[in-house]
């Protein structure tokens, strides 16, 4: 074989590896984007609330309130937003009777020792529902168990919701869905929640 053929041999396969990896570049698919980090409002704990109410068969109530109370609100209102409110079942407070409290509190109730967290997550929501209100869905975290709810988010009464006037939410559950099957002769099958919540300062929807 002579220097010319060589040579040309040489350039032929140099020619064919470019031309495989440039077509390997073609065909790889492109990068995946980046993930949109969606806006995170905080809830101001100092101006949350949470609060249940228990129905029973007795002609009183029996309402309780959580002191501890912390979240978020996530997405804007192009997108749609989401919130997470978290709660320190631990801070409870009762009003009522002392046996009220004691059952309440109890393993055959909420268990609060053993399950001191509650959470409600919703699922995305538009801004006309965040403004003008309209049915939240979402899961609630209670006593240990995981069920899909569907929660009321009320009118808003300002124009800005969370920084002049409370985001309110308000929901009917059956106890006997979180286990919570005692009492049967003395406490009703539901359960009303309301969380109300502000956000920091300097942040609004």
């Amino acid at each position: 074989m002579n220097c010319a053929r060589a040579l040309a041999l040489g350039l032929s396969g140099i020619a064919l590896s470019f031309v495989s990896a440039v077509s390997a570049q073609d065909a790889a698919p492109p990068p995946e984007p980046a993930p949109v980090q969606e806006p995170v409002i905080v809830i101001d704990p100092a101006r949350a609330q949470a609060s249940f109410e228990v129905h029973l068969r007795l002609p009183m109530r029996a309402h309780g309130r959580f002191t501890q109370v912390n979240g978020e609100l996530r997405g804007s209102a192009a997108r749609g937003w989401r919130v997470l409110v978290q709660v320190d079942g631990r801070s409870l407070k009762f009003d009522g009777s002392a046996w009220m409290a004691r059952m309440t509190r109890s393993e055959e109730f909420l268990a609060i020792d053993r399950y001191p967290e509650i959470r409600f997550h919703s699922q995305v929501f538009t801004d006309t529902v965040l403004r003008r209100g309209g049915v939240v869905l979402g899961e609630l975290q209670l006593r240990g168990r995981r069920r899909e709810v569907a929660f009321d988010l009320l009118p808003s009464t300002c124009a800005r919701p969370g920084q002049d006037c409370d985001i309110q939410v308000r929901g009917r559950v059956s106890r006997h869905d979180f286990g919570m099957n005692a009492y049967r002769m003395t406490v009703r099958d539901q359960v009303d929640f309301d969380f109300r919540v502000r956000l920091l300062d300097g942040k609004t929807p």
